[in-house]
């Protein structure tokens, strides 16, 4: 899990109006987004279109948008601030599944490996005047026989720079963490 504060929705000191826990629910292939100050789950997610891939390590960026990376491959990007999400209804919970992607999946992106375990977000700039981060980028590895090191475009979910890893051997896991 992984917890994020979002700056989109910040106060006039500049301070988050909101805090979430991001929970990877790995046998349902979903992320569950939960309130820290309330304790209630606000909504759950299919994280690929097949609801599969046992989706495990998460990060959530400074807007508190959360990428998880499933261990059978994929990415997926869900905003935390519904004013963000596209049309139509989002989930409220656990009991409120949407089918994939449901309106606040930013992106997903199909990675063919047999583990994919880390992501992390790289530092981005932030927008004063808008209160909110831009020029957002990842890391993800993923390993099919070889190791690979991506660096992902944190808007759009589109793979920017891949790195053969040769002298990594992860036991069949790769990078772990």
């Amino acid at each position: 899990f992984d917890v994020g504060s979002g700056q989109d929705n910040c106060d006039n000191q500049g301070q988050p109006t909101f805090s979430y826990l991001w929970v990877a629910n790995s046998p349902q292939g979903t992320i569950s987004k939960i309130n820290t100050e309330t304790l209630q789950e606000e909504g759950r997610y299919y994280v690929r279109p097949d609801h599969q891939g046992s989706p495990s390590r998460t990060s959530v960026n400074l807007d508190g948008d959360v990428v998880v990376a499933s261990r059978h491959g994929g990415l997926t990007k869900v905003y935390a601030d519904p004013s963000k999400c596209g049309p139509g209804a989002t989930s409220t919970g656990p009991d409120d599944i949407k089918p994939f992607p449901d309106p606040c999946v930013a992106w997903y992106t199909e990675m063919n490996y047999s583990s994919q375990r880390g992501v992390a977000w790289i530092p981005a700039d932030y927008d004063e005047v808008n209160c909110e981060y831009t020029n957002e980028k990842l890391w993800t590895t993923g390993t099919s026989g070889q190791v690979e090191v991506l660096v992902v475009d944190g808007a759009t979910g589109v793979v920017e720079d891949t790195v053969v890893a040769n002298s990594v051997n992860g036991g069949g896991y790769g990078v772990y963490g």
